[in-house]
């Protein structure tokens, strides 16, 4: 199954961050910076790079300096974590204010139609620049022989499929752009959300969520096994963020987590998830998947109720990172296969040194990309954002 993203997190609101128990958009920022470089990182390595076995072979047991830079790569071949990482940050930020809005007053408040507006404009604006970017990469890419094994159908129906978010139903992903796969699923999550609001008003969180794990085995045996990517396959990982939205709003477990032994416990826990998750991707990666989103569901709980932010330099860095994670995500790939294609004639390289060079360029790119694209959809969508333009289906109801 390709791996790789970073879907548009949304950003907390200013009043939804000093209401209720602590959550600093900081923080939020740190953990898609993360993600993002994580999946980067994994696609480059992946592209440029002779692979794990074929280094061995080549190096056995030395551990000269740059040889053993090569083997401490190892842990990348799990990059695709970032995938249900965004996903459970995804429905974390999009559910927050709905979550304490209702634990305030007892009901959502949600203007479908602006929430709608606000998402069009924070993800299509992106999404266009990105497919443009992927035609330049893909079309210079080819003018390389040998071509590289990631380019794909850069033809106009592809280009419609993915502009309309049907990748995975109706076509495949445009290019070389495979991330895009996750995109889809993401925007398919926003569409539904104002009726996932009324399923929550009149169920209950709990009962909501064993419907959502039932449709995601149908959805799989379905759909998954047979080449469909759906949103039903990955609700119950968008769900779990906005599960811990709801359990923050609730002040669930606040007592409890005061004291270091039970968070400890609870990371502890995180970690064996975590564990699990690696050791079934070799099995299976979509169930891999959906232990690492509850894996980083219990994460993400505990240290939201965390007293103090991150403030450690590095950490601080991976937060610069996070506030274009959604354009790191959505270029890298024919960036990558642009890169690899003019200096090393997509032929793998046995040495490490290429496997820098290339990310250290495409997170540039994606800085650069984030500066025309991605911040001017970002501010037309913070104009509509306190707009009610229709009642929401949860007071409609």
């Amino acid at each position: 199954m390709p791996m790789l993203p970073a879907t548009p997190v949304a950003s907390l609101s200013t009043a939804s961050v000093r209401s209720g128990t602590r959550s600093n958009l900081a923080d939020i920022d740190v953990m898609r910076g993360i993600a993002a470089l994580v999946v980067a990182a994994m696609h480059t390595r992946e592209i440029t790079w002779v692979g794990m076995r074929v280094f061995w072979q080549q190096h056995g047991a030395d551990l000269a300096p740059d040889v053993a830079v090569g083997y401490a790569t190892f842990p990348l071949v799990w990059g695709a974590i970032g995938v249900p990482i965004f996903f459970v940050l995804s429905g974390y930020c999009i559910h927050r204010t709905q979550a304490f809005a209702r634990a305030h007053g007892g009901a959502f408040q949600l203007s479908s139609a602006n929430f709608l507006v606000r998402r069009f404009f924070r993800i299509y604006p992106v999404l266009f620049g990105a497919l443009l970017l992927t035609l330049l990469c893909d079309s210079l890419s080819r003018r390389y022989v040998p071509n590289s094994y990631k380019l794909g159908d850069t033809g106009t129906i592809s280009f419609l499929v993915n502009l309309f978010s049907l990748q995975g139903v109706a076509g495949r992903t445009y290019g070389s752009n495979l991330p895009l796969w996750t995109l889809a699923i993401e925007v398919q999550f926003y569409v539904l959300y104002p009726l996932l609001l009324v399923l929550i008003s009149r169920l209950g969180s709990v009962t909501s969520l064993g419907i959502l794990v039932i449709g995601n085995i149908v959805s799989y045996f379905v759909a998954q096994r047979h080449g469909y990517e759906l949103f039903s396959s990955y609700y119950v990982s968008w769900y779990l963020g906005v599960l811990v939205a709801e359990s923050e709003a609730a002040g669930l477990l606040s007592a409890r987590l005061s004291s270091p032994g039970f968070r400890a416990a609870l990371y502890g826990c995180s970690v064996v998830l975590l564990s699990v998750g690696c050791a079934t991707m070799f099995v299976s990666p979509y169930l891999a998947f959906q232990v690492w989103a509850v894996a980083f569901s219990v994460f993400l709980f505990v240290v939201l109720k965390r007293s103090q932010g991150w403030r450690a330099l590095p950490l601080r860095v991976f937060q610069w990172f996070g506030t274009f994670s959604f354009s790191i995500y959505i270029i890298h790939l024919p960036v990558i296969v642009l890169i690899h294609s003019i200096f090393f004639n997509s032929v793998h390289q046995s040495g490490i040194a290429p496997f820098f060079g290339t990310l250290v360029a495409v997170v540039g790119c994606a800085y650069v990309f984030s500066l025309v694209f991605e911040r001017p959809a970002l501010a037309l969508s913070q104009k509509f954002k306190g707009r009610r333009l229709v009642k929401s289906p949860a007071q409609q109801a």
